[in-house]
């Protein structure tokens, strides 16, 4: 579904809870949103391999 290499801006914008990555990538029309959940898969793996927490909004985990 991918017609041509990603190409990676990288890191667009940091906060307390989140780190956007900026990546555009060519695909067949209608295959957008399958593409996007692959590559965050795939991003999410590699942080997890590299052992790079990936930062989330406290506030909505619930508290033990």
């Amino acid at each position: 579904d991918v017609l041509a290499a990603p190409e990676v801006a990288g890191v667009s914008k940091v906060t307390a809870d989140t780190v956007t990555l900026r990546v555009t990538v060519t695909v067949r029309p209608g295959r957008q949103w399958g593409v996007e959940r692959a590559l965050n898969q795939r991003i999410l793996e590699k942080f997890d391999e590299h052992g790079i927490l990936a930062p989330y909004p406290h506030g909505l985990l619930a508290r033990e």
